[in-house]
């Protein structure tokens, strides 16, 4: 059940964001799309959501993907801070949905709150809630209708610490289960470090390398993609962390006390 994407090219008027992308992403595997900005990464995300026109193709199991296969968190909601929890997640099954709103729909409602550990926020209303809280309802809209592929668009980039844990171990942890193909935009290089199977490193709407954290992220590709320079502090049993030094220069020679 692979995810495919093929050859993908995308261009806003004159401007090319997106160069001939291949990818391969699996099932039960959380994959991290990183970048610096204007990279193309929201552009790609929204090409494999079917939300941008685009040259190239996009598959599932060898077959067009569609919308029903497909949740999509993007960066900003718009959701109405007047809708309740239980409303807002029911949104996510809005293709299902008819004049009436069934028990099979409430009961799946139901199971992804749980899941979720926020089945108590159901009737509260969503402007009410904390950030944090709200990224989980926005979390659940995009699974309730039990997608086979996810996709989202950095989901932890406004939250505490605290909650970018609980969000990316949520994340992953459901990937696992539901076997689902998930990639997930994130700007923290140690979060992709710490949760990400995989890792897609985008540079210049190119894919420049796609592999396991440590893998892509050293400190030789972060210094070519993001021009900074970095410590890669490393612990017995743990994957490394990065650890920022200062903005690189060309011909700068490497930090001393790496």
């Amino acid at each position: 059940m692979s995810l495919l994407a093929d050859n993908l090219s995308l261009s806003y008027g004159r401007q090319a964001v997106l160069h001939g992308v291949d990818l391969a992403l699996r099932p039960g595997r959380l994959v991290a799309l990183v970048g610096p900005n204007g990279s193309g990464k929201s552009s790609l995300i929204k090409c494999l959501a079917g939300l941008l026109p685009h040259a190239g193709q996009v598959s599932l199991s060898g077959q067009p993907l569609s919308a029903a296969q497909i949740g999509y968190m993007p960066q900003d909601h718009a959701a109405s801070a007047a809708l309740t929890v239980l409303e807002t997640v029911l949104l996510g099954r809005l293709e299902r949905l008819r004049w009436q709103v069934g028990e099979e729909d409430l009961a799946a409602v139901e199971a992804v709150l749980t899941r979720l550990g926020i089945g108590h926020l159901a009737p509260r209303w969503l402007g009410d809630l904390s950030g944090g809280q709200r990224q989980l309802v926005f979390l659940a809209q995009s699974l309730v209708a039990q997608p086979r592929v996810l996709l989202l668009d950095e989901p932890i980039s406004a939250l505490d610490l605290r909650h970018q844990l609980e969000v990316m171990d949520a994340v992953r942890a459901l990937t696992l289960e539901r076997g689902l193909v998930t990639l997930a935009v994130l700007h923290d290089l140690n979060a992709a470090v710490r949760h990400a199977d995989e890792v897609v490193l985008l540079h210049d709407g190119r894919v420049l390398e796609v592999g396991p954290p440590a893998q892509v992220l050293t400190a030789s590709h972060v210094r070519r993609v993001f021009q900074v320079d970095v410590c890669l502090l490393t612990q017995p049993g743990r994957p490394a962390w990065i650890a920022p030094v200062g903005v690189s220069a060309p011909g700068q020679p490497w930090p001393a006390n790496c």
